[in-house]
C-alpha cells in the first residue's frame, strides 16, 4: 500500500504535523484518515516482535491460529 496524493494544503499540512485535523472539511479528513491509515498499515508491516525480542534475550508468548497459547523461551 502507497501514499496517497495528497491534494490540498491543510491535508498536506495535517499530515506534516502543522496542521489542525478538526480545521479540515468533510474530504480533506476523509483523505487524512485514509493516509493514516496506510501509513500504520506500513509500520505495523514492518514489526518483528520476535526478533526484537530474541534480540533482546527475552522470552514471548502468543496465541497461534487455533488460538493455543505457544510460549518463545529466552535463548541463550
Amino acid at each position: 500500500m502507497g501514499s496517497i496524493p495528497i491534494r490540498t494544503a491543510g491535508a498536506s499540512q495535517v499530515l506534516a504535523g502543522t496542521g489542525s485535523y478538526d480545521s479540515l472539511g468533510e474530504q480533506e479528513q476523509t483523505i487524512v484518515r485514509e493516509e493514516w491509515a496506510n501509513r500504520m498499515t506500513a509500520v505495523r508491516g514492518e514489526l518483528d516482535y520476535a526478533a526484537q525480542f530474541a534480540a533482546a534475550g527475552e522470552s514471548y508468548s502468543e496465541i497461534d491460529d487455533d488460538g493455543n497459547l505457544v510460549v518463545h523461551p529466552a535463548r541463550d
